[in-house]
């Protein structure tokens, strides 16, 4: 891992750059400003006094003799501190402040001297030959007259030397050096002290972080800290604070959580979106035999090894909808768990997980099939003295002549009783046959001639009512499923919707072949024009014996086991059946059952 560096040497050196930039900045403006004013104040001080000396000079050029002139400039040349130079237009040096005239080589190659008999002020710097210095030459032409266009007598050549700038310059330039570096070593002084009061707090805080004890501290050097740095260290304390209040909470939470998950008598499995362990109760570890205490992070196949329950959580999971995945398990000692599986998700409503939900009802189920076998019993012991009562009545009955009017009235209301009674319990052992699984053999059936066989048991009963029976059959529609069970349903189905009609109403009957979750359906629809069910009564519709109202029922009969049977061989088919009604206006009963099944 790359090494960090101290927050204390990233702000250093950048206030450090920073002064360094802008003491170069100021010194290149300096020098830049000082050069300018100052080159230019030489030359104009030579100009200046060039011009002067030009009057002076017009004159005695033009009726002096060189002697004269020499002379004149010598004087010149004294008081002003300048080289004073006459020159004739040949080049010949007639007249010099500082030198002997006879011992000075022509200057007609010279270029001042060459700029000036142009009319111009010529100007050149250069190492003098003789002196070996470097000076400043000027240099402007005499003329006869005072107008410029005149004739050309000579030339006016000041000169001095370039020395006393550049010392100058040089001492000034030493001057600032020093002074840079004089600030620069205060400003670095002053970055590591405003660095160091940055800094400190981080650090104070930093240990304040890994050592929550440090609280003194941090109030101390708060009281002793700048404004910003006090209302920072009171912002962090604050929130310290509430965060331990938080963190308590959620702890505190989390306990309750962990306390109600492991005192529930159900088992219960969460898991992740990898199928990982995210708690297990006691319940849980006991069902499926695990030792271990901490399964967290482990899955369901290194700790409960049942592939069965691998296989619900992965469906889950997979799942697009928040739908309650329930099946019914069997572990090898026999016991029988009823497993719920629901998406597991955040505040966000993202989902996180899955959880598991494990009933044990091995009691219930035995209870269950002690209660088939007693109805299964009881339901044949019956059947032999009601039909030997059935057996009797009718012989009476066929006797019509050795019985009064009231006797016959008794006689008729015995044998309804006694039918009725008949009916209830061949229902009973329908539902005992569908429970125990013993009738369900499947085959490929057209839905089409099911439905017809069902109309022709109903057909007699629906024409006393001159009630119409519609069909709407998807054309070619087949089903695999127990021919006789579904043709049951149907009827009592059939029954059900024309016994709860008004006469000359239509029953309908719709079949379709839809696909619900990636898996195909056989839809078979039948709706009535009668009545309606008040909405209360329709979560218990399908319960034995359950009727919605006496009023309703009075007249209409039959045995309340028709629809418990219709939802029996629903699911006995893998299926489901589905109500709904509008009330006063009628209802709808749905059957969805699998087009297939394994093995057909």
């Amino acid at each position: 891992m790359k090494k960090k560096h101290r927050l204390l040497w990233s702000l250093f050196p950048s206030y450090l750059l920073v002064a360094l930039a802008s003491i170069v900045v100021s010194g290149a403006l300096f020098i830049s400003s000082f050069e300018n004013e100052n080159h230019p104040d030489q030359d104009q001080r030579i100009l200046t006094r060039l011009h002067i000396l030009k009057e002076i000079l017009h004159p005695w050029i033009a009726n002096s003799t060189p002697a004269s002139v020499d002379s004149l400039s010598k004087r010149l040349g004294a008081v002003d501190g300048f080289r004073v130079t006459i020159v004739l237009p040949s080049g010949v040096i007639v007249g010099d402040s500082e030198r002997k005239t006879e011992h000075l080589p022509s200057i007609e190659k010279r270029v001042e001297f060459m700029a000036a008999l142009n009319g111009k002020t010529g100007k050149d710097v250069r190492i003098d030959a003789m002196s070996q210095r470097e000076m400043l030459f000027v240099a402007e032409p005499i003329y006869r007259t005072v107008q410029a266009d005149s004739t050309i007598i000579g030339v006016i050549r000041l000169s001095a030397p370039v020395e006393s700038y550049s010392i100058i310059a040089n001492k000034v330039y030493r001057a600032m050096a020093l002074a840079s570096l004089v600030a620069l070593a205060l400003v670095a002084l002053v970055s590591i002290g405003i660095s160091r009061r940055i800094t400190k707090p981080l650090e104070i805080l930093t240990q304040w972080a890994d050592d929550r004890s440090a609280v003194d501290l941090m109030q101390a050097h708060a009281e002793q800290s700048a404004e910003e740095i006090s209302k920072l260290f009171r912002a962090v304390n604050k929130l310290s604070l509430g965060f331990d209040e938080e963190v308590r909470e959620v702890s505190r939470q989390r306990n309750e959580q962990f306390a109600i998950i492991q005192s529930m008598s159900e088992g219960v499995f969460a898991l992740d979106m990898r199928e990982k362990i995210v708690s297990a109760n006691r319940v849980a570890r006991e069902l499926f035999l695990i030792e271990k205490n901490d399964l967290t992070g482990l899955t369901l196949q290194e700790t409960a090894r049942n592939s069965d329950l691998e296989k619900i959580a992965h469906m889950v999971i997979l799942s697009q909808t928040n739908d309650t995945i329930a099946e019914e398990l069997t572990l090898p000692d026999g016991r029988i768990l009823l497993v719920h599986g629901v998406p597991l998700r955040d505040d966000s409503k993202q989902r996180m997980g899955v959880v598991i939900m494990l009933h044990d009802i091995s009691k219930l189920r035995k209870l269950e099939l002690m209660r088939r076998e007693f109805v299964a019993n009881v339901s044949h012991e019956l059947k032999t003295p009601i039909t030997s009562i059935k057996g009797y009545i009718e012989t009476l009955l066929f006797d019509k002549d050795s019985f009064s009017t009231d006797q016959m009235k008794f006689l008729c209301i015995v044998s309804e009783q006694s039918n009725r009674l008949e009916e209830i319990i061949d229902d009973l052992l329908i539902l005992s046959r569908i429970e125990q699984g013993s009738e369900i053999e499947y085959e490929t059936v057209s839905v089409g001639m099911i439905v017809k066989a069902a109309v022709n048991v109903c057909q007699d009963q629906a024409d006393k009512k001159s009630i119409g029976l519609k069909t709407m059959l998807a054309e070619g529609l087949t089903i695999s499923a127990n021919s006789r069970l579904l043709e049951q349903a149907l009827s009592n189905l059939l029954d059900n919707a024309i016994k709860y009609s008004s006469p000359n109403s239509t029953v309908t009957i719709e079949a379709e072949e839809v696909v619900r979750e990636g898996r195909p359906e056989v839809v078979l629809r039948i709706s009535d024009q009668g009545a309606g069910i008040v909405e209360k009564h329709l979560p218990r519709l399908f319960e034995r014996f359950y009727r919605t109202d006496n009023a309703r029922n009075r007249g209409v009969g039959g045995s309340g086991l028709g629809l418990a049977i219709v939802k029996h061989i629903a699911l006995a088919h893998k299926g489901q059946v589905e109500v709904s009604s509008d009330y006063g206006k009628g209802s709808s009963f749905t059957l969805r059952l699998p087009k297939t099944h394994q093995g057909t």
